[in-house]
């Protein structure tokens, strides 16, 4: 008797217990979804600061046209999301580029594609990076002519999106044509960012010269 009465109390018992973990299993998955919507687009999550010395040494004359200097950039991810940085090029506030046709494409170019890999840093993360940048750009810079009037045009996107663009180039390389013309494309966002400027002393200088190849 006392044992048809425990299994009578544990029946009812039981849909409640599944209930407790429906509901738990819904918040966990209502925490999921809102994790993914914030880290989805962060809104324009990057910084970058320029480290160049103090003192920049004279470059001849004859070497200023051909003469890059490889220079160190911090990029710093104030979101909460991983960012994917692709490109990044510096240019004047105005939209023009800062330094005059002649130098690297006309304008400054952030190195971060060694191996066409996009430079990855995560949430609240500050990487460094390298920036090729000519001889005479880089004394303009040390001239006052940098810094609160650049910025950076970058293009980037988050691991979330990467994700989902990785999910789609996958299933369109194996559904036919009819149907992988149905999923959707995922492009890259581009932003700008104030370019910062930080001198150190000579002795702490990351600048090496780099002789284009002809």
């Amino acid at each position: 008797m006392r044992l048809s009465a425990a299994m009578h109390r544990a029946r009812h018992l039981i849909p409640g217990a599944r209930g407790l973990c429906l509901l738990v299993l819904l918040l966990m998955v209502g925490i999921a979804m809102a994790w993914s919507i914030y880290t989805w687009r962060p809104r324009n999550p990057l910084r970058f600061h320029f480290i160049t010395q103090q003192v920049q040494p004279p470059v001849p004359y004859e070497a200023r046209k051909s003469l890059l200097l490889m220079q160190e950039m911090e990029v710093e991810n104030t979101s909460g999301a991983t960012v994917w940085l692709y490109m990044g090029r510096v240019k004047q506030v105005d939209g023009a580029p800062p330094f005059p046709a002649g130098s690297l494409d006309a304008q400054v170019q952030i190195s971060v594609l060694p191996q066409c890999k996009p430079l990855i840093i995560g949430p609240r993360e500050t990487v460094r990076t390298k920036l090729l940048i000519g001889a005479p750009e880089l004394q303009s810079i040390h001239a006052g002519k940098g810094g609160e009037d650049m910025h950076v045009i970058y293009a980037w996107t988050t691991r979330g999106k990467e994700r989902c663009h990785s999910v789609c180039r996958y299933l369109a390389e194996h559904l036919p044509d009819r149907m992988a013309r149905r999923l959707p494309r995922f492009s890259m966002w581009g932003n700008q960012a104030p370019l910062s400027v930080t001198h150190l002393q000579p002795e702490h200088s990351t600048s090496h010269p780099v002789t284009p190849s002809p």
